[in-house]
């Protein structure tokens, strides 16, 4: 593990590459020489939450057609022109985030159930400045858009409120009515 000295004092702190899978925990600071089960159990979890190169678990493990991976603000318009009326749900993760990491099984069900429904996947991490634009303060978080309605519900979702996002599906992606050259003129209706 990398530790850097502090001159002055009797103390090491880990760096902050090595802290990297902390999660925004302040860096790991123990007494030089000694050691504690305490200081020992937090560089274990230093260790385990630490990013596997070799581990790709954002691309998933269903190739489906309605999931899109967006790299840019151009591709995710272009995405959303091209959907027209359907629902698009808008899943931001990080490559770091546990919690996205355990959501995306879900939502890969969820999207082999709805073929309709298109699914895209934002990496919070690069795609930094859309994100905050688009107000995601926390992740994972889903946007769902329908056509017309633009932006229909947003919220941070984890694996104990999948609920939530069936619910949102089953409010948002109901069959619309449109009126078409088709209709009779009321005229036409009310003569007899």
């Amino acid at each position: 593990m990398i530790s850097q000295a502090f001159p002055h004092t009797n103390r090491t702190a880990l760096s902050a590459k090595s802290a990297r899978g902390l999660r925004g925990s302040a860096p790991l600071v123990a007494e030089r020489g000694v050691s504690s089960r305490r200081t020992e159990r937090r560089d274990l979890q230093v260790l385990a939450s630490r990013i596997d190169p070799k581990d790709t678990w954002w691309e998933g493990k269903l190739d489906l057609p309605n999931i899109h991976e967006v790299n840019s603000t151009t591709e995710f318009l272009n995405i959303m022109q091209s959907a027209g009326d359907a629902l698009v749900v808008v899943d931001f993760y990080a490559r770091w985030c546990g919690a996205c990491r355990a959501l995306l099984p879900k939502i890969e069900q969820i999207a082999e159930k709805h073929p309709e429904i298109i699914f895209v996947k934002i990496d919070y991490d690069a795609n930094n400045e859309m994100c905050k634009r688009m107000g995601v303060r926390v992740l994972p978080f889903l946007q769902l858009y329908r056509g017309a309605c633009g932006k229909v519900t947003s919220f941070s979702c984890s694996i104990s409120k999948i609920k939530r996002l069936r619910d949102a599906i089953e409010e948002h992606n109901t069959p619309r009515c449109f009126l078409t050259k088709d209709i009779p003129k009321i005229a036409e209706l009310t003569a007899e």
